[in-house]
């Protein structure tokens, strides 16, 4: 008898499992029928590495490959990679104008609550504002668990002061995207 080397998701699809679960929600189930509704606040959460960062690089590549609009991308941790966003320009519309793309999508670098909060509002400011319709704040907890051990000074009021900013965009027009992996305090 010979060993064979399987992983379990090997062994699943042998198997005939289901791969996916159906809520009997077509808009969920179909992936196809599937759409962001503009103007609102999603949160994209999960463990670590499992592909949350990637979905946003799939939407942004939608929206600069078929929109006239721009994205900004606000990056906690210092993970955006421009080529990874290409990669995914390349692989679903070879023949886009990757230059036209990237220079669509302003990517800013945030350090702390207060400078998320201060980004957040120069983009609500900006006299571009009506170019921007996507954007993506990657790894929020990172910037936002900082506030946790200052709640007795302020970091609550920080939390919701963010939170409003956020919504203030939807009001304005723009669909932001959260990612975040932490699931409990």
């Amino acid at each position: 008898m010979s060993l064979v080397k399987e992983t379990a998701l090997d062994a699943m699809i042998r198997l005939g499992v289901p791969l996916q679960l159906n809520l009997g929600i077509e808009e969920v189930d179909n992936p196809i029928a599937c759409r962001l509704k503009p103007c609102e606040l999603y949160e994209i959460v999960g463990e670590l590495a499992v592909g949350k960062t990637q979905v946003c690089y799939s939407i942004v590549a939608d929206q600069l490959m078929n929109t006239e609009y721009d994205v900004v991308w606000f990056d906690m941790n210092g993970s955006f990679r421009s080529e990874r966003l290409l990669a995914y320009i390349e692989q679903n519309s070879p023949d886009s104008d990757r230059l036209y793309c990237l220079d669509r999508i302003f990517v800013c670098r945030i350090q702390d609550a207060l400078s998320l909060f201060g980004a957040l509002k120069r983009v609500a400011n900006s006299t571009e504002m009506d170019r921007v319709r996507l954007v993506i704040v990657d790894n929020i907890g990172c910037i936002l668990e900082k506030t946790i051990w200052t709640m007795r000074d302020g970091g609550a009021d920080m939390q919701r002061i963010i939170l409003q900013a956020l919504n203030d965009l939807t009001d304005d027009g723009v669909t932001v995207i959260t990612t975040n992996h932490l699931v409990s305090f």
